[in-house]
């Protein structure tokens, strides 16, 4: 599976503290709607479908292994 580091992913409305300008609001006195938060080790890329996959199987479960 390869992944695609040049694809958009849209983090703002998804209760992302650090999308959400009222998170920013929170950390920097100056941040608007327009401010573009710049965190050290910044991963803002698409969780691989094999992840989700793996994630949702194991979540399905009935019982604890």
């Amino acid at each position: 599976m390869k992944t695609n580091f040049n694809e958009k992913v849209e983090r703002r409305g998804t209760d992302s503290i650090k999308w959400n300008v009222n998170g920013m609001l929170g950390m920097a006195e100056y941040a608007d709607e327009e401010s573009i938060p710049m965190w050290v080790a910044d991963m803002d890329f698409k969780v691989p479908n094999f992840l989700i996959e793996k994630m949702e199987e194991r979540t399905d479960r009935k019982s604890v292994v």
